[in-house]
């Protein structure tokens, strides 16, 4: 059983993977887990996965695989600073290789609560974030009463996958989820008296 809590800061440069960072080439299982309460925090870079980050990169060998089973990725955040965003709360995967792909497979496994911010830019997906030309698939699990916030871009409160991406989601709960903008414009109607 693996339970992991814990903060990636950085005031200048990028936060990734609050509570878990993979690099390329690799092979994860996650079984009757519990990835809680991670943050990854950013002064002006992005701050991404805050549960978890898996990067396939174009330097990849191997295909990659993520395995979730009877597992639980809740109350994990990601606030990024005024230039970039804090996409992937819960988890933030990339795959960047058209050779060796990255396949996620989640199985009965509850992704909940997440919050991704951003001051200055946007963010996609609260709960999972899943960006090139991976395989996504999906099932008896729950997305829900995760959140987006930002000020130019939020997408995706719950699950954000990129159109390159195969997703194959079946007996799925995804509801709840928010997306929310902040600085929104308002709109000032002034109305002139004239005395008579």
């Amino acid at each position: 059983q693996l339970l992991a809590m814990a903060v990636a800061l950085s005031v200048g440069a990028n936060a990734q993977g609050g509570g878990i960072y993979v690099n390329y080439d690799s092979t994860v299982s996650l079984t009757d887990s519990s990835i809680s309460r991670n943050e990854a925090v950013s002064g002006t870079g992005a701050a991404v996965g805050g549960g978890m980050y898996f990067s396939q990169s174009v330097s990849a060998n191997a295909n990659a695989s993520l395995t979730i089973n009877g597992s639980t990725i809740s109350g994990n955040s990601t606030s990024a600073g005024s230039t970039s965003h804090g996409s992937g709360a819960g988890i933030y995967a990339y795959d960047g290789d058209t050779t060796y792909s990255l396949t996620i497979d989640i199985l009965n496994s509850t992704i909940s609560g997440n919050t991704g911010a951003s001051s200055g830019s946007y963010v996609w997906g609260g709960g999972l974030y899943f960006y090139g030309t991976g395989v996504l698939n999906m099932s008896h699990t729950t997305i829900s009463a995760n959140t987006v916030t930002a000020s130019s871009a939020a997408y995706g409160g719950g699950i954000y996958v990129s159109s390159t991406t195969t997703a194959n989601i079946k007996n799925a709960i995804i509801a709840d989820n928010t997306v929310s903008m902040v600085n929104t414009p308002t709109l000032t109607i002034a109305i002139a008296s004239t005395r008579r």
